[in-house]
């Protein structure tokens, strides 16, 4: 139990350290160094109490171990002796005897050790198990690879329901949607309505609790997770950009880098103007998740990743929230000419002014609306 409480202390010490690191703006902003200081120092002699404790219980063990033992070598010396003298024993049987004991003290303390840290490794185990045994991806399962063939764009579902965790109410109830080739699509509702969940459904990052996803009209199992994914892209609103250069960023990994498409993707997404004028253009380094950029730029070179894969469906995710009503107007109409499929989660006005078609995500279902009636409705709109 000593062990257990070291082990969690030491975590939860570790855990708001990075918490700390990663929110150190808000904590500055709000003049909060200090108190998290504190919270932080408590942690941390709440840690090295426990582990205090936890070697504390160890002297102790050891101390009396060392005890027990010597006082049980003095009593079987002891009572071999008698035997001896009383004639019970030889010499050599009081040898042989000892030598045996000593052995079987010696096995038996180490089997005592190796439980004790058996029950260790079952503590560790039990903190590994949540991620441990989680169901495999599908995307890794055999047939995920899927066909090859080019997808048209066409996506349905039937009768899809979600809940967040058993019990509660389900946040999609029996949801269909059908999503044309080439359509633009958006999506929109109240805060917290599932509209989030609705998109990573239609991903494949998230499984249904019933219902299923259909892709060209065959099931998305069918058709593979993996090669789905590889003619679909995504801007999400918790994508991040990663440490290298802005064209690495863009290219994300691709094995054969075409400069030519970096550069015409970023143009796609009007983001390629600024980067020119930066000191060293495409190879300028964004920092830590994209810490360099500001909340438009980082945005527009996500979309730019997304349409370097030259996707067959591309999903947003508010992903134009932070770009001004203009370029807004001009990443839309550039992404209009390629004629793919796009499905996006909008709240801002010139968003849903963009969308062939305008879905209300309210009570699990997906609603028709009209521009104006979206406009005009009591959904707040940026």
């Amino acid at each position: 139990a000593r062990g257990e409480a070291a082990i969690i202390a030491g975590a939860e010490q570790s855990s708001l350290m990075i918490e700390t690191l990663r929110g150190i703006v808000a904590v500055r902003l709000f003049g909060r160094e200090d108190e998290r200081h504190v919270l932080w120092q408590n942690r941390t002699a709440t840690a090295v109490n426990a582990g205090i404790a936890a070697g504390r219980l160890q002297v102790w063990q050891g101390g009396l171990n060392q005890a027990i033992f010597g006082l049980e070598a003095i009593l079987s010396i002891y009572l071999a002796v008698r035997l001896a003298m009383a004639g019970g024993f030889t010499t050599g049987m009081v040898f042989a005897f000892m030598a045996f004991k000593q052995q079987f003290v010696t096995r038996a303390a180490s089997l005592a050790d190796q439980f004790a840290e058996m029950r260790l490794l079952g503590l560790q185990l039990e903190r590994l198990a949540d991620i441990a045994l989680q169901p495999e991806d599908p995307s890794f399962a055999t047939g995920a690879t899927g066909s090859a063939a080019p997808l048209r764009g066409e996506l349905r579902l039937e009768g899809v329901t979600y809940r967040y965790a058993p019990g509660e109410r389900a946040v999609l109830d029996g949801l269909d949607l059908h999503v044309r080739p080439g359509e633009h699509l958006a999506i929109t509702g109240a805060s917290g309505g599932g509209k989030t969940t609705l998109l990573k459904i239609m991903l494949g990052l998230v499984e249904p609790e019933a219902g299923r996803v259909l892709v060209d009209g065959r099931g998305l199992d069918a058709a593979g997770t993996r090669g789905f994914r590889r003619q679909v892209a995504a801007v999400l609103q918790d994508d991040v950009l990663f440490a290298g250069s802005l064209a690495d960023n863009i290219a994300f990994l691709d094995p054969e880098v075409d400069r030519e498409r970096i550069e015409y993707c970023a143009r796609l997404a009007a983001v390629h103007d600024e980067i020119e004028a930066m000191p060293m253009r495409y190879e300028t380094l964004v920092g830590d998740m994209g810490a360099a950029l500001s909340g438009g730029q980082r945005q527009r070179v996500l979309l730019a990743r997304a349409l370097y894969r030259g996707p067959r469906i591309l999903f947003m995710d508010e992903g134009t929230a932070h770009l001004d009503a203009e370029t807004e107007r001009a990443v839309n109409a550039a992404v209009t000419e390629l004629g793919i499929t796009r499905i996006v989660v909008a709240h801002r006005r010139e968003t849903i002014r963009a969308a062939d078609r305008v879905l209300e995500l309210t009570s699990g279902q997906l609603l028709a609306r009209s521009e104006g009636e979206v406009l005009n409705s009591d959904v707040p709109l940026a």
